[in-house]
């Protein structure tokens, strides 16, 4: 549990992550299962795939 509050503090602090994009109403808890930026990619298949040729 520590471990992924650790983890989604270091998308908050260096990657501009909002404390609203990482947890929601369908989604208060952390999974224990999966690292914060999983669960975040899961939820929004819109960015993927990403063309690594044309990625900024």
């Amino acid at each position: 549990r520590e471990h992924r509050l650790y983890q989604a503090d270091w998308l908050l602090r260096f990657y501009g992550f909002r404390a609203n994009e990482l947890l929601d109403d369908n989604a208060p808890d952390f999974d224990p299962a999966l690292d914060p930026k999983c669960c975040w990619a899961l939820r929004h298949p819109e960015f993927f795939p990403v063309e690594v040729n044309r990625a900024d």
